[in-house]
């Protein structure tokens, strides 16, 4: 089973999130993500832990629990926004800023 991930009450930040995947086109879009995460998981012998992610970790996370529960990052645009192709995107390499 998946962990399970709590955001609520967190304030969120967007920022530019790129995806390669190659049944289609490569993407930038910005995404609203929390600041902080708590992540409930279950260790190799069955004990339960709470662990805290923040700022990019959390970005991170989160996307990745995405991925877990079957959404595309695509699902996360805000209405009435279009992704833009890589070429466009000139953020890689830089830091995201909070």
């Amino acid at each position: 089973m998946p962990p399970a991930a709590d955001s609520s009450g967190t304030s969120r930040c967007a920022q530019w999130e790129h995806r390669f995947h190659r049944s289609f086109r490569t993407h930038a879009i910005t995404t609203a993500r929390p600041l902080t995460i708590h992540v409930e998981h279950t260790d190799i012998d069955g004990n339960t832990h709470i662990t805290v992610f923040d700022r990019g970790i959390a970005r991170l996370v989160a996307h990745e629990g995405d991925h877990l529960h079957g959404h595309l990052y695509l699902d996360r645009m805000k209405p009435g926004t279009e992704p833009i192709s890589v070429e466009q995107y000139r953020g890689t390499g830089t830091n995201w800023t909070y």
